[in-house]
């Protein structure tokens, strides 16, 4: 029996690092691939320097298909 092998995901989005979990779960070796310097996709945190806090966005995204929030 052969070893999986390496998987390769583009986009470090909910779903990329999602997959990327399962999936090294799984015994596969994973490269991650991201154009932009952080993680998460459209959802991040990011500091506003005129409020002076961080603002959490893109919790839109994954409670819109969350019939129960």
């Amino acid at each position: 029996m052969t070893a999986p092998g390496r998987v390769h995901i583009v986009g470090a989005g909910v779903a990329g690092l999602a997959a990327a979990v399962t999936l090294a779960a799984g015994g596969y070796r994973v490269s991650l691939y991201e154009a932009s310097q952080h993680a998460g996709g459209r959802c991040r945190s990011f500091f506003d320097p005129e409020l002076g806090c961080r603002i959490d966005n893109g919790n839109h995204l994954l409670l819109a298909a969350n019939t129960a929030a």
